[in-house]
């Protein structure tokens, strides 16, 4: 199980470089706890991503308010697909001699202008 924490953003909060997280009044915003398994201290800069827009960064624990505490089942990673059981080999069809070969074709010929006689 994961803990997670949903905090509401009080302030306004306009991100000055890419690793911050801007938030506007009223953005819900998912925080979890540290790899140590406490919580950020809100006095301070938290972590977080904001369910409005998606993103994920930087924001300052003073400009939120908590809202609640929740937990998710950990779910298993995703197993990669099992292959399909092999098949043997297909050969392709034997090569009659015959089928080596191009068809023949009628030879060409030019009308002859006719014969005359002096």
């Amino acid at each position: 199980m994961t803990s997670y924490r949903r905090y509401r953003a009080e302030f306004p909060f306009d991100a000055r470089d890419s690793s911050e997280l801007t938030v506007h009044p009223g953005d819900a915003l998912i925080v979890s706890q540290t790899a140590d398994g406490t919580w950020p201290d809100p006095a301070k800069w938290m972590k977080g991503r904001n369910e409005n827009t998606e993103q994920f960064g930087e924001f300052p624990g003073t400009y939120v308010k908590l809202v609640e505490e929740f937990t998710v089942q950990d779910t298993p990673p995703l197993q990669p697909p099992v292959a399909p059981p092999s098949r043997p080999p297909v050969s392709p069809p034997p090569v009659s001699p015959s089928s080596q070969t191009p068809p023949s074709r009628p030879p060409v010929t030019s009308p002859r202008p006719p014969v005359t006689s002096p």
